[in-house]
């Protein structure tokens, strides 16, 4: 709002895919986003890499783990996000390495999943969320960073078009990026 006073700003939350909708539509001038299911038709400038985390109960048998690689997961049962390309990917990482964990619950929110977890149902693996010890429940939960790194996923500020930009889309990309960039 400093950077910009004249324009006006609306916030909007989606899944990957309504964004990606938005910004072919152009019903969004710029997105922050994971770079998923974006093809060459993107401009992105890359913000940061997330690292997914694992999210058990303090009982589960890997808890007591200060880390853990995605291999070690694939013997366990998995909590993953309902939303299409948040599973897929997940998915995606464990193929990639010739493994095929079992699928126990398929959550349609981060704290849903944080409860199953916390309540010992399997393993939740996510790249957000709050780094609190407990669910909205108040049961206890850990949350063990996941080692291997490429897993790591670049954090985007995207817009559609490759061609040049509008001034104020320029100018919002650049203020945005100096606040959020690592």
């Amino acid at each position: 709002r400093n950077a910009l006073p004249q324009v006006t700003i609306t916030y909007r939350t989606d899944g990957f895919e309504a964004l990606i909708a938005g910004l072919l539509k152009g019903h969004v001038d710029l997105a922050l986003t994971y770079d998923l299911g974006m093809d060459a038709g993107f401009d992105r400038h890359t913000l940061f890499h997330a690292s997914p985390f694992a999210l058990v109960a303090p009982d589960y048998p890997l808890a007591a783990s200060p880390g853990i690689e995605l291999s070690d997961l694939a013997n366990f049962p998995l909590i993953l996000s309902e939303e299409g390309l948040s599973a897929q990917h997940i998915l995606g990482l464990f193929r990639h390495r010739n493994l095929f964990p079992t699928v126990a619950h398929r959550a349609a929110s981060l704290e849903i999943m944080r409860s199953l977890a916390a309540h010992g149902e399997g393993v939740g693996i996510s790249y957000s969320g709050p780094s609190t010890d407990t669910s909205y429940d108040g049961s206890p939960l850990v949350r063990l960073p996941i080692l291997t790194p490429e897993t790591r996923e670049p954090v985007v500020l995207a817009r559609h078009g490759t061609g040049p930009e509008n001034p104020t889309i320029t100018e919002a990309r650049k203020t945005i990026s100096a606040v959020l960039k690592r």
